[in-house]
């Protein structure tokens, strides 16, 4: 078998899992909008609220119109984007750096095989991988009723954002020295990215009739803002998808420029060796020095979200307030004026926090496992540390993460507030703190994978992630029964902040993620050491 067929061999199974998911969402999303939405003079008035509220353009992207595939674009695509770019992200650094580490790519290019066939086969994979995203949500997008056209240029957008991605993941995989840090900084590229687009989104100029926005500059920074300004139910715009083939097409090159001459297992960035006296006296040590890195690079993402909703949140408020028209209109559907405009992006924006607090934690009991998959767990064992504590400290890793992460948002939040003459410190600080219980609950159901099915829990942990955020996010929209949104931590988070907050919530949250990290625990004293 090739170097491409082995490649493409092992991707087999998690690129159609993918492709199919973002089939299923735009779908979902096509068939629900004339459901939800069907009436045009109720779609014209929700455009006209969102094109006002800076947190939705933030979130979902910029609306362009009342048509029915204009707005199911505008609800899912930059969801779209975010998922073909975590998938090329992850499938690259699969491919070429993570087989460095593990030893495979030496034994292949043992034979005779050009050193640069590997990353050959990486890019070829994630080519078809993205073009198959891309066409499962054109199939998506037209099985819910929109338009041929509209819904090939709408899965050829959010195969060029892959693309995209695909260029800077090769390029960061030539430069990070680990698979573990190169998925870092790829997953950094996509969330910044993201982020970006937000910002530009979010101060962008509401047109007259406020149907649409016209992004500001950041937005033309970012894969994802591209994609989205293809615009394919209305203007149909083929230009903005030019500069990610370009992207595409710069990283590949330069990628293949550098593995023709960096040595096999070499990096340019090169990994700090550890101190010549070892200063680590228990397990607890251990476990935080490996995972101290990844829980300082979660709280800069943090840090990065908080200083953006804080910076930009009464720049965006200030800008839709000068539109008269506009203040009627808020008055009228979110009463409390701007300081009621503020509360909700801050809670919008903050809200994401959730997700990387949790992602945060989840990556320390993933940690965990992949010790005792690899062996690695049973030389500490030898040692006077038994399996409840070793999982105790792990466990005390990961809660400690997302503290950390979502404390992190809040302070720098709140700091950005008072650099702008807002007196919004306390209030931000409890919206980052009070994402805390839903992530928690996710880190305890990360515990229990991780001792009762540890050969898949590096993969199932995510998928309930995802499976959570699905049900939180696009429950309403995709009309999920009540009972099956209620399963989602994400739904049980406190409104932080606003006028009146409903903590019951929060206290459930709390009582299920102790339940869970007990529940752990008692599994742990009866694990074998290799599963």
């Amino acid at each position: 078998m090739t170097v491409i067929g082995t490649a493409f061999r092992r991707e087999r199974v998690r690129v159609p899992v993918w492709a199919v998911v973002a089939g299923l969402l735009a779908a979902a999303t096509a068939a629900a909008v004339p459901q939800a939405f069907g009436d045009a003079a109720e779609r014209r008035t929700l455009v006209e609220l969102i094109t006002a509220t800076p947190s939705l353009l933030a979130i979902r992207g910029v609306p362009d119109g009342t048509d029915e595939g204009a707005y199911a674009f505008f609800e899912i695509f930059t969801y779209l984007g975010l998922v073909a770019g975590l998938m090329s992200v992850f499938l690259v650094t699969r491919q070429t750096r993570q087989d460095e580490d593990s030893g495979r790519a030496e034994l292949l290019l043992a034979g005779p095989v050009h050193r640069r066939s590997p990353l050959v086969a990486a890019v070829w994979v994630a080519t078809a991988a993205n073009v198959l995203l891309g066409l499962l949500a054109t199939l998506g997008f037209a099985a819910g009723g929109l338009p041929a056209s509209g819904s090939a240029l709408a899965g050829t957008a959010a195969t060029c954002v892959g693309l995209a991605y695909t260029g800077v993941a090769v390029v960061v995989a030539q430069v990070a020295p680990t698979a573990r840090s190169t998925n870092a900084i790829g997953v950094g590229v996509v969330a910044a990215t993201y982020l970006l687009r937000a910002a530009g989104d979010a101060v962008g100029t509401r047109s007259t009739d406020g149907l649409t926005v016209t992004s500001a500059w950041p937005s033309w920074l970012s894969p994802i803002g591209w994609g989205q300004h293809v615009f394919p139910f209305t203007r149909q715009d083929w230009g903005p998808l030019v500069p990610c083939l370009v992207v595409a097409v710069v990283g590949v090159t330069a990628a293949l420029v550098v593995r023709g001459r960096r040595d096999l297992g070499a990096s340019l960035l090169r990994e700090r060796p550890g101190r010549a006296d070892g200063r680590l006296r228990t397990s607890l040590g251990l476990a935080w020095r490996l995972h101290r890195t990844t829980v300082l690079a979660w709280s800069v993402g943090g840090a990065v979200l908080g200083a953006f909703a804080g910076g930009l949140g009464t720049t965006a408020i200030d800008a839709i307030g000068a539109d008269s028209s506009v203040t009627r209109l808020l008055e009228t559907l979110v009463p409390g004026g701007r300081g009621a405009l503020l509360d909700e992006f801050v809670a919008a924006v903050v809200g994401i926090t959730s997700i990387l607090a949790a992602a945060a934690g989840i990556g320390a009991l993933n940690r965990a496992a992949e010790d005792d998959r690899a062996g690695r767990s049973e030389l500490l064992l030898a040692t006077p540390v038994g399996r409840v504590r070793r999982l105790g400290e792990w466990l005390g890793i990961g809660v400690g993460a997302a503290v950390a992460v979502s404390l992190t948002t809040g302070v720098v939040g709140g700091l950005a507030f008072t650099a702008t003459g807002t007196d919004r410190f306390w209030s931000t600080v409890a919206a980052g703190l009070a994402q805390i219980p839903a992530a928690l609950v996710l880190i305890g159901i990360a515990a229990v994978v991780a001792v009762a099915l540890p050969r898949i829990a590096g993969w199932l942990v995510w998928v309930a992630l995802g499976v959570a955020l699905l049900l939180g996010q696009f429950g309403g929209l995709l009309r999920v029964p009540d009972w099956a949104r209620q399963i989602s931590p994400f739904t049980h988070t406190p409104g932080v902040p606003a006028a009146h907050v409903d903590w019951a919530g929060a206290w459930w949250l709390l009582g299920v993620a102790v339940f869970l990290g007990i529940v752990a625990l008692v599994l742990a004293r009866r694990q074998e050491t290799r599963p």
